[in-house]
């Protein structure tokens, strides 16, 4: 497997503070799961997803640490 194909398939991560965020599967066809550790819960929170325009595509609301959003929906493309 060269290094650039696996890369490709590693989860995305982020920290914003003392919250983590690991989004796989990187690449996605249907279903995504969000991860939010060292987060506590707030209602206000939200995942909110937009497609290369910048147009808002997808809000998901009540999360929790493990979130799955369901892309069938979306027409294919980069997110």
């Amino acid at each position: 497997v060269s290094e650039e194909k696996s890369k490709q398939n590693e989860p995305i991560t982020d920290k914003i503070g003392e919250t983590s965020i690991l989004i796989f599967p990187n690449p996605a066809r249907s279903l995504v799961t969000v991860e939010i550790q060292g987060w506590e819960e707030n209602k206000g929170d939200m995942i909110t997803l937009y497609d290369q325009s910048g147009r808002l595509v997808l809000t998901l609301n009540n999360l929790t640490w493990s979130n799955n959003v369901d892309l069938s929906g979306l027409q294919t493309g980069i997110y």
